[in-house]
């Protein structure tokens, strides 16, 4: 079976806290075959330092990698439904 998406650890969240830069959410299908086309959905930026705030606790940190996993199972999801007609 297909692997499945696991939660991500705090270090890309704070990573991303300490440099002041948002963390773009994206989604990478698995290609079936080496010469098919890769597909990448994007989301929009999550402001990480703008959520944090100044001096962010373990737990507004664990908060944050959780709401980027669902970003990324959202971009999933919207990729299942919609298939090849994403750009639409």
């Amino acid at each position: 079976g297909a692997p499945e998406l696991t939660a991500f650890k705090s270090g890309a969240v704070l990573m991303a806290h300490k440099a002041g830069v948002p963390i773009l959410p994206m989604y990478i299908v698995k290609k079936k075959k080496w010469y098919q086309r890769q597909h990448i959905v994007m989301g929009m930026p999550l402001d990480i330092p703008k959520m944090l705030g100044k001096m962010p606790s373990m737990q507004a940190l664990t908060e944050a990698s959780d709401l980027l996993l669902s970003k990324e199972l959202e971009l999933k999801n919207y990729f299942e439904q919609k298939g090849r007609n994403v750009y639409e």
